[in-house]
């Protein structure tokens, strides 16, 4: 979403979404969703580069597609007030524009799950997830 602060703030409400807060002015706010029907993973790897994939549509432009890859991080900060934790991307490469592609529809999206080279990496994400799990406990 792209408006002024009181337009956003308008639209949030009408979509029953939460707004920032008050004291944050918004200009310009943009939304990270998954795909339709694609993998959603909940865990990001720790200082390894992840492949991701910006698509930039609307009602009066025509779509476009860039990719890149980046490297998450994360970093803790303790003060007297609150500590602060987030995520600092580095970016691995330049963002490049890449062709039209056609968004994956349920059919084609099951079948790029049940491709040997899918079910090993989600095989290998499963046991690192397992891994990290015993640790925390």
């Amino acid at each position: 979403m792209l408006g002024t602060d009181e337009q956003i703030r308008k639209e949030l409400t009408e979509r029953s979404e939460e707004a920032p807060s008050e004291e944050h002015e918004v200009f310009g706010l943009f939304c990270v969703r998954p795909v339709k029907h694609s993998d959603m993973y909940t865990a990001l790897p720790n200082d390894e580069a992840i492949g991701i994939e910006i698509q930039l549509q609307g009602r009066n432009v025509q779509a476009s597609t860039w990719r890149s890859r980046v490297r998450a991080s994360a970093w803790q900060y303790v003060d007297d007030e609150a500590p602060l934790t987030g995520i600092s991307l580095t970016w691995m490469e330049s963002i490049k524009k890449r062709g039209p592609s056609i968004l994956p529809t349920p059919l084609r999206a099951r079948i790029g799950r049940s491709t040997p080279w899918a079910r090993w990496n989600h095989h290998r994400f499963e046991k690192e997830l397992g891994r990290i799990q015993e640790e925390a406990e």
